[in-house]
């Protein structure tokens, strides 16, 4: 149920069909670089810290722009990360917190977005 990705600790819940909820928290300062998650769909809800976020398309078209995420102001704000979407994250003074409501594409065993995580140059 414990997931790691470098400083990061994830609760990973049990999936329901293709659906797996997980907890993420990342400390101050850790920098994500970009990846892929090419089996999973993830709605990412922001819970609380600070930092900042990109997604961009496979094709390299910005399907989001870079969104700067504040403590309170921020709570409950959510972000749409399809599968094959290149994104990255910042994390800024505070830690993060968020949740991952994930759909994993069809005929693929839901595990972990850790475990489905592809880093991109």
């Amino acid at each position: 149920m414990l997931k790691r990705h470098e400083s990061c600790i994830g609760l990973s819940l049990p999936a329901i069909g293709r659906f797996k909820l997980e907890v993420w928290w990342c400390p101050s300062g850790f920098k994500i670089k970009p990846h892929v998650h090419d089996n999973v769909s993830i709605e990412s809800l922001f819970v609380m810290g600070s930092g900042s976020y990109v997604c961009r398309k496979p094709e390299g078209e910005l399907f989001a722009e870079q969104h700067k995420l504040r403590a309170l102001r921020d709570f409950g704000r959510s972000f749409s990360i399809p599968a094959g979407c290149v994104h990255w994250f910042e994390v800024g003074k505070w830690p993060l917190l968020f949740i991952n409501f994930e759909w994993w594409k069809s005929g693929v065993k839901p595990s972990s977005a850790s475990d489905d995580f592809k880093e991109k140059v």
